[in-house]
């Protein structure tokens, strides 16, 4: 089962509301329900550690332990299975109770309690879990805050390219644009692995995200077109996405440029308004 999407209050009047919000918190009952039924047994607690930004994390199968089993790091896997299970069962509280609200009419507060669900969670419980239902700000915050291992620089490679964010880039034109991305507000993470069906992890250039829809766009920029053996390399590699479901035209953006007809700003800003703004109707704004 595959979570609802998220519903806001402005798209509806308000007693049409009603009836589809109730459809969408049975729906998420439902789907949280099922969730919790397949995490392990036992109860989570976090308790700051000897410094300000460290937690120690414990699981208790009854009330009666003072603190429990002690989940350190060869107990990752369970530890992050129960934080995300109290957060579920916390959630699941306030689905029952605004549920239980609307089927008496009281539509006050209708939207606040499941997006503030994940907010007022213990901060070291909070880090664990991946939220299923937050506004589109939190998420934007919760996805740029995700830590990967980006695609490491060689001894041998001196390239200095920085982007306003400080990020160490390979060439003056990702610099480029990473800085309009920055410009136009949108969020991005620069050489974020993918993992393919077939085991080869991939580092696109850009991973974008639609805080709104929640979609992710890759953006890969080839930058020695008058290379041949780059421009073979690089057509078996989106052949390769492609494979993937990530397709050109689609969730895939491409720039290329060679030594006689370089990148511009203006190349970049025209492709990011045309594709990732719409123009006219943008998705960011």
């Amino acid at each position: 089962m595959s979570i609802p999407s998220r519903m806001t209050i402005s798209e509806f009047d308000i007693n049409p509301l009603i009836s589809k919000r109730k459809e969408y918190l049975e729906k998420m009952e439902a789907y949280i329900e099922e969730k919790i039924e397949k995490m392990p047994e036992g109860n989570i607690s976090a308790y700051k550690g000897h410094n300000s930004n460290s937690f120690r994390y414990y699981m208790r199968k009854t009330g009666k332990e003072k603190h429990g089993e002690y989940l350190g790091k060869s107990n990752s896997k369970l530890r992050d299975e129960l934080a995300q299970k109290k957060y579920y069962e916390i959630l699941l509280k306030q689905i029952k109770k605004e549920h239980s609200k609307l089927v008496k009419i009281q539509a006050i507060g209708i939207e606040d309690s499941i997006m503030n669900t994940f907010c007022g969670l213990n901060a070291g419980i909070k880090r664990l879990i991946k939220p299923v239902n937050v506004d589109d700000k939190t998420f934007e915050e919760i996805w740029m805050k995700e830590s990967y291992a980006g695609h490491r620089f060689e001894e041998y490679d001196k390239t200095e390219f920085y982007s306003e964010k400080g990020e160490r880039m390979r060439s003056k034109s990702e610099v480029l644009i990473a800085n309009s991305l920055l410009h136009y507000g949108i969020p991005y993470k620069y050489e974020c692995p993918i993992k393919l069906a077939n085991g080869n992890i991939r580092y696109p250039d850009f991973t974008i995200l639609n805080s709104k829809t929640r979609d992710i766009k890759y953006w890969e920029h080839l930058g020695k077109m008058g290379d041949i053996d780059y421009v073979s390399y690089n057509l078996k590699k989106i052949a390769e996405y492609e494979k993937n479901g990530i397709i050109l035209g689609d969730n895939l953006i491409l720039t290329v440029e060679s030594t006689s007809m370089p990148l511009s700003t203006k190349d970049i800003d025209r492709t990011i308004e045309h594709v990732l703004l719409k123009k006219s109707n943008s998705i960011y704004s």
